[in-house]
């Protein structure tokens, strides 16, 4: 049986219940109407014969009180059955919070670059690890808004975005050209003249590591946050003032940093099922996102949803 089916039938047997129990009430009442005779579903009794009147209304009466009971006790299985099951879809949701933060906590990165090569600097962990994930977007994109401009690719914002979170995933080392190549063959010769200069800028560029892969750490980690979310969203035992309180939950671990990975990564094309489902704006996921934190990008242009910041 179909959790769907399950619910459904559950209203139904509680709108049969309560329509039995009505029209049966109403029936008796409408029994006890003095007249020249006692009237009960077409049958008639002389005013001189009670005891029929009252063994056919006992025999009623008795035979509703049990079919309303057998009712009531279905109605009242189904509706733990119900409640078993979201019980069940709401302790999902909360170990899949506790790998997102066993998950956070495994996220190490190296930093961007090294002051001192003989003294490494340590790896950033945990959420301070965003903060330099942050950093290397920042910068990439910069570089290839630069190259855009500069060779007239007349690339959009989203596409420039999509092309900038492609690399920022599969890094730009010399095994990954033509893998990077076919991701980005959707921008036709736009695609390998981006690549071709972008390998000669990220090796020049002063801020270090921008061309290394980032997929390791991010792809389990917003797999797990859209799983999360679609399971509560498609719960059908939940309401949806519930729904929201739990998005709310897995909302508030979210630092800006991650906030800013998300936002860029929302307007790719790893984004595609959030914006289908349209959970940014049923959610209103990216509310504590500061503003004018995006770079050049207004997250007002792309998604529908009040911030934060509008209600100081």
């Amino acid at each position: 049986m179909s959790y769907f089916n399950l619910i459904m039938i559950k209203s139904v047997v509680g709108y049969v219940s309560i329509a039995f129990g009505v029209l049966s009430v109403a029936f008796f009442i409408a029994s006890l109407i003095h007249t020249e005779s006692w009237i009960l579903f077409g049958q008639v009794f002389a005013e001189d014969v009670p005891g029929d009147y009252g063994d056919y209304v006992g025999g009623f009466v008795g035979t509703v009180l049990t079919v309303e009971s057998l009712l009531l006790v279905a109605y009242t299985i189904l509706g733990q059955t119900c409640e078993t099951a979201k019980n069940a879809v709401v302790g999902q949701f909360f170990k899949m919070l506790d790998y997102h933060q066993n998950n956070l906590q495994s996220i190490s990165v190296k930093p961007l670059s090294e002051k001192d090569p003989s003294n490494p600097s340590p790896p950033a962990v945990h959420r301070m690890a965003f903060v330099t994930l942050k950093i290397q977007f920042h910068y990439l994109l910069q570089e290839i808004v630069k190259i855009n401009e500069e060779k007239k690719l007349r690339l959009t914002h989203e596409q420039l975005a999509d092309i900038s979170i492609v690399i920022f995933y599969y890094g730009m080392d010399a095994g990954w050209e033509q893998f990077i190549l076919d991701k980005l063959a959707t921008y036709g010769e736009s695609s390998s003249i981006m690549v071709e200069n972008l390998k000669t800028a990220l090796k020049d560029n002063p801020h270090g590591r921008l061309s290394r892969t980032n997929q390791t750490h991010l792809s389990s980690y917003f797999r797990n946050m859209y799983n999360a979310i679609r399971l509560i969203d498609e719960c059908i035992y939940l309401k949806e003032q519930e729904k929201l309180h739990y998005v709310r939950i897995l909302r508030a671990q979210l630092s800006n940093p991650e906030l800013y990975v998300l936002f860029f990564n929302l307007l790719s094309r790893f984004g595609k099922k959030w914006r289908e489902k349209q959970y940014i704006e049923k959610y209103s996921f990216l509310t504590n996102l500061p503003m004018k934190y995006t770079d050049n990008y207004n997250p007002r242009t792309y998604f529908r949803i009040e911030y934060e910041e509008d209600e100081i």
